[in-house]
């Protein structure tokens, strides 16, 4: 029996829309069902053979880039193809959460609750709608300037041809961390607004201590020169008076016969 003939029913897979791809390998299974095999491997190889020649599109890329002794073993594939395009959901059921992003606004919410709430819906979502997701997440951001970076993060991602578009948590990361920069820069110019707004206000309580101390010698030496003019009135003739020492009263006593 060749393994390459053309079956009678031939279920397809290309891993886009709403396919599912578990229906697929079931499909492929029971194409072969009736059919004798003298060998497990035989089977393996038949079914295999199904895949192979259902799969179109992106899901065919996928398979031919696997490695060859993987080719023909329908469990590896099996596998593999699931971790690739996990279970679709029904289109109306993702409609549901689309629906359910775009109603969501983070207005009140804090950045992390925000993000909390996007990340509840988005886990419900297959992976071929994160990147829709992410888009509505980020329109529904309330601060202006970071839904403007996250985008901007985002559209650069699209038009770098080695970056695959971001999905949903990596776009959540990318706010939190855009936000978390915003306000580290922010701390950083008050801190050097302080630091400014300190070193000035040294600088100005030097001033006032040069003009008190300048203000203390002038008023010293207008104290010196007011005693000197009352010295001057209290004696025109220039006659010394001094007065450092008091005298004993015995040494104004004239002795006798003198």
């Amino acid at each position: 029996m060749s393994l390459g003939s053309k079956h009678a029913f031939s279920p397809t897979f290309s891993g886009k829309g709403d396919e599912c791809v578990d229906i697929f390998l079931l499909q492929c299974k029971h194409a072969w069902s009736g059919m004798y095999f003298s060998h497990n491997e035989e089977k393996s190889e038949a079914r295999a053979t199904t895949l192979h020649l259902g799969v179109t599109g992106e899901a065919r890329v996928f398979i031919k880039s696997l490695p060859e002794g993987e080719c023909y073993d329908f469990e590896i594939l099996s596998s593999n193809l699931k971790e690739r395009f996990p279970q679709r959901q029904p289109m109306e059921k993702r409609g549901l959460i689309l629906s359910r992003m775009i109603a969501l606004k983070q207005e009140s919410k804090s950045l992390e609750e925000y993000a909390d709430a996007g990340r509840e819906i988005g886990n419900e979502a297959p992976t071929e709608d994160q990147e829709v997701l992410a888009d509505r997440w980020i329109a529904g951001l309330a601060n202006k300037n970071l839904r403007m970076n996250v985008k901007s993060s985002n559209y650069t991602a699209k038009q770098n041809d080695s970056a695959k578009p971001m999905h949903l948590e990596q776009c959540i990361s990318a706010a939190i961390y855009l936000k978390w920069e915003e306000e580290y820069e922010e701390s950083e110019t008050s801190a050097q607004s302080q630091e400014s707004k300190m070193m000035a206000m040294m600088a100005m309580i030097q001033d006032l201590q040069k003009e008190i101390k300048q203000l203390k010698l002038q008023s010293m030496e207008l104290v010196e020169a007011q005693m000197q003019q009352n010295q001057q009135l209290k004696n025109p003739l220039g006659v010394q008076i001094h007065l450092h020492r008091w005298l004993d009263p015995k040494d104004d006593v004239i002795p006798e016969g003198k």
